[in-house]
């Protein structure tokens, strides 16, 4: 018999082993009467039973351990080794150098849940599906001048359509929307060239089929591993993907339906729209599918001249709003219906001329009529009509078309080599993603639509898979593919969250209920105890000088509750500062002033920041970057709007958290006997990066390292860099370049001020599962090699942890009597059924999901030399959500990345504020990002 893995420990009980069995229910009841019977007389062989299966034989296995059997989902307990039977297992502490295999522990005394997931089991695929790169081109006339341009994925789609329903008809075609193509069976040839049209009379296609591969299904059936799982899942994702597409938007992998009958508006000119996520995961023992809800906003359809004067909230379009209409329409997909059919085209800008000014001269009115017909001929005839005339938009249409045009409009120029003018009053805009940026309230209205408790979001998930199952089965039975309706449960353990102790209130100790609790009086107190003085900054800010006075008390009064002095002169420390557009000249000078003052004293160890407030948050990135990078002043900014709507102390509570940790200070500490000893001599080290958006290729992207700097793990350092190559921005490079030098640059700090820590644990944000390797490798490589330039001899054991929040997986509670808009509990773990089968991971849900569905984190151990075990692991993980100084609640992920995530986004505010052009180079980004020596020590990120 092979052992495929070590599951858990458990009690020692004899066992029978049936293989082969399809029917995983009678394996339970199997198991669950072999259990019985044990427990009734441990010293009694279990009774012989019988089940219809190809074998049948006593296994007696060893002592304590609990094996899963490589057929399916027989759990089988062991007693005593079989002579037969190989019992060499691998420890706990065993390590792949490739990938850690799984191994787990005894769940021992924690409280059990049963969770339902978002999760569908399928039948294992069975025969070979064909994998052929595909090429489409369009056939274009020998006496076509113009350049070929690449088609879009809307085309692709229609010319593969076509291309079934005429040459491929007893072939079921699955097509990923640009080159590649999954078959049932295997074409006529290795590789074919067609002639499509999607139209009769229409434009011809060339399209090139050539083998690529063939993917086994059947290896599912006996080897489920990392290399074969890959292609199978990209196979079935394409399958599935172009099975669901019939009656959807797609947008990226999702699928969205219009809400016809029943739109959510979003403002005047939006609406929500409701989909799914589908994709295949692998699981412990095989592929699963991960359906999950998805909602985004998309523009409804009407006319391009009304989506106008709806996005500029006005009644009348003039030419003064061009540069504001551009902004709303760059971008967008427009049709036109004028040549009897529709022609879609792509907004770069409004026009500065109106329809009457903006002139088409000879070549230029041939041009858009070639654009506009898309016919040779049709361009020939219009530019002999033209005669090289200069011609306005409103005449070409007159004259073209018999169609009147408003000349006072202005027109849209659209993208493509001819650069076409097309007059607002006779485009459309169709349903499409909204990609603008949301208004305040819409965004405020998405978030109230989208946020479904537990129970809403799974009964859409369990009809969007029923439905989609008998509406697609017919495509998927040609692929022998079956899906069982029935979510996945699987069991779940709840940790037991640690004690919060206070340095200013050692004695006392709470302990946190669902993942909250409230910091008692003088609970900062720290020792010494030093007063912090500070300078209120109003900048752009109409509020009076009265309301400012009483924000200052409050501060200081808050403070003064809960242990932090805070002084501040209400007559000479309150300033009032403009800085509009780039003129920061007097916020500059100002920051400059209170800079020369900013170190704490070495005597009375006071220490000085400046409360911000801001007028609007536009400004932010400027403060910050003027602040921290040129002047070395520790800030606290809050927004004019809060100030004046604050009710109670909870916006004071919550300053006073974030500037006790920016000041050096801690806030609270965690106590459990499982992790003590694992922090007091442990540098726990956060690493993210951050990509720049769509769009903005020419910005590098930015990787920020933070590391503890004591031994409670509450406070720490960061450092940030840049990565782009030769002056260009490096498009989301994952691997941090410059990890060494920043993880060198913490451990010599560290060492400085206590011995050299015995452990190095590291959690990875930001990390999809294709570069798990390459992040491990070179990653884990610059942290052993930054650990030997402190000393030869010095090689601490790592433990590298992947962190992933962007994932689809959510849990919903079981219980006997379902009470209503319940999350899962901090704590929350699950280690089993869909866990991932190559590695050491779990999911936690280490928070309180007030709103909406928790998202639990995912985390993949791919690199354990300590001596930790996974039980470990998940106590610590849990211990570092309740240490964020930002609140007094548990969060999602740990400290050490949340804080490298502020980090690396402090970072990206400091670039926007230095206003760098489009053509800055490297050096520029690397001064842009560099903090003052004054603070770069401590948590200015937080």
């Amino acid at each position: 018999m092979e052992v495929v893995k070590v599951l858990e420990a458990g009690e020692a009980l004899n066992a029978k082993e049936v293989l082969d069995e399809q029917d995983h229910d009678a394996k339970r009841d199997l198991v669950d009467n072999i259990l019985e019977a044990d427990s009734r007389n441990r010293n009694e062989e279990a009774e012989r039973v019988a089940c219809n299966g190809k074998r049948e034989y006593w296994v007696n296995l060893a002592k304590a351990f609990l094996f899963v059997i490589e057929d399916d989902m027989f759990f089988c307990s062991l007693y005593e080794e079989d002579p037969g039977t190989s019992t060499e297992l691998p420890s706990a502490e065993y390590t792949d150098p490739q990938l850690l295999k799984r191994a787990q522990e005894h769940w021992g005394t924690y409280k059990k849940m049963k969770l339902r997931t978002n999760y569908f089991r399928i039948a294992r695929p069975s025969g070979i599906v064909y994998h052929y790169d595909v090429q489409i081109d369009l056939i274009r006339k020998p006496s076509s001048a113009a350049e070929p341009r690449g088609l879009s994925t809307r085309v692709k789609r229609l010319v593969i359509e076509a291309l079934q329903k005429t040459k491929f008809r007893p072939y079921s075609l699955a097509f990923d929307g640009e080159k590649n193509i999954y078959t049932s069976r295997e074409l006529p040839s290795n590789e074919c060239e067609c002639i499509v049209q999607i139209d009769k009379g229409g434009p011809d296609f060339s399209v090139t089929l050539k083998l690529a591969s063939s993917v086994d299904m059947d290896k599912l059936k006996t080897s489920f591993n990392q290399d074969v799982h890959q292609k199978h899942i990209q196979a079935l994702d394409v399958i599935i993907r172009h099975a669901a597409r019939p009656g959807h938007e797609v947008v990226g992998h999702c699928f969205f339906k219009n809400p016809q009958a029943e739109p959510l508006e979003l403002g005047t000119f939006a609406e929500l729209w409701s989909g799914y996520y589908p994709s295949f995961r692998p699981c412990e023992k095989s592929l699963m599918l991960n359906i999950d809800f998805s909602a985004m906003p998309f523009y409804n359809s009407r006319s391009l001249l009304d989506f106008a004067t709806k996005c500029r909230e006005g009644d009348e379009i003039t030419l003064w709003d061009t540069r504001l209409l551009t902004e709303a329409l760059e971008g967008l997909q427009v049709y036109t219906t004028h040549l009897g059919h529709k022609r879609f085209y792509r907004v770069v800008k409004v026009g500065e001329n109106n329809a009457a000014d903006q002139k088409l001269k000879g070549q230029e009115s041939a041009t858009n009529g070639q654009e506009m017909e898309n016919s040779e001929e049709m361009a020939k005839k219009s530019h002999e009509n033209g005669k090289g005339e200069e011609m306005s938009v409103v005449e070409y249409f007159a004259k073209k078309y018999g169609i009147e045009i408003e000349p006072r409009l202005p027109c849209i120029l659209c993208k493509g080599k001819e650069e076409p003018y097309l007059p607002l009053d006779e485009c459309h805009v169709p349903a499409q993603p909204c990609k603008s940026k949301l208004t305040k309230k819409m965004t405020e209205d998405m978030l109230t639509l989208t946020a479904l408790y537990p129970e809403r979001r799974f009964e859409f998930i369990g009809h969007t898979a029923k439905d989609f199952f008998s509406r697609a089965q017919t495509d998927l039975d040609k692929f022998r593919l079956k899906f069982f309706e029935k979510m996945v449960e699987v069991d779940a353990r709840i940790l037991s969250p640690p004690s919060i102790r206070f340095p200013g209130r050692r004695s006392k100790t709470l302990q946190p209920d669902n993942g909250a609790w409230y910091p008692p009086r003088g609970s900062l107190k720290s020792c010494p105890d030093f007063k912090t003085t500070f300078v209120v900054l109003a900048v752009n800010c109409e509020i009076g000088e009265q309301e400012l006075i009483h924000a200052v008390r409050e501060l200081r009064n808050t403070g003064a509750d809960l242990g932090l002095r805070l002084s501040c002169d209400e007559r000479t420390d309150i300033k009032y500062v403009c800085a509009y557009g780039l003129n920061v000249s007097e916020l500059t000078a100002t920051f400059g002033e209170l800079g020369a003052v900013q170190k704490p004293d070495d005597k009375t160890h006071d220490r000085k920041f400046v409360l911000v407030v801001l007028g609007n948050s536009s400004l932010y990135a400027t403060v910050k970057a003027v602040a921290e990078i040129n002047n070395g002043v520790m800030t606290q900014c809050v927004q004019e709007e809060k100030l004046k709507s604050v009710k109670g102390r909870g916006l004071w509570k919550n300053i006073c958290l974030k500037l006790n940790a920016k000041l050096g200070r801690c806030n609270n500490i965690t106590h459990k006997v499982e992790t003590t000893l694992v922090f007091e001599d442990a540098i726990f080290i956060g690493i993210d990066v951050n990509h720049p958006a769509p769009g903005e290729n020419h910005k590098p992207s930015i990787a920020a390292c933070v590391a503890s700097m004591d031994k409670n793990a509450f406070r720490y350092r960061a450092r940030v860099s840049v990565q782009m190559d030769q002056g260009e921005a490096v498009a989301r490079k994952e691997v941090v370049t410059e990890l060494q030098d920043m993880v060198f640059n913490h451990l010599s700090f560290y060492c400085e001020h206590r011995r050299r820590p015995q452990r190095i644990i590291v959690y990875r944000d930001g990390v999809g599962e294709g570069q798990f390797k390459e992040v491990q490798a070179k990653e884990v490589d610059a942290i052993k090699k930054a650990c030997k330039r402190i000393s030869p001899k010095y090689d601490p054991p790592v433990t590298f942890i992947i962190v992933q929040k962007r994932h689809h997986t959510r849990f919903l509670p079981i219980f006997d009597e379902q009470p209503v808009n319940v999350n899962v509990p901090p704590g929350t773990t699950v280690e089993n059924v869909i866990t991932h089968p190559g590695h050491l991971n779990f999911f936690l849900c280490s928070h309180q999901g007030l709103i909406g569905t928790s998202r639990p984190a995912h985390y993949h151990v791919l690199c354990k030399e300590s001596a930790h075990t996974l039980q470990q692991l998940q106590h610590l993980t849990f211990d570092l959500c309740h240490l964020v100084a930002r609140c007094t609640r548990s969060v999602s992920i740990p400290s050490p990345v949340y804080y490298a995530h502020l980090a690396a986004f402090r970072a990206k505010n400091h670039i926007q504020g230095s206003g760098l052009s489009r053509e800055a180079h490297l050096e520029d980004y690397k001064v842009a990002v560099k903090v003052h020596d004054n603070i770069v020590d401590e948590m200015y990120f937080v």
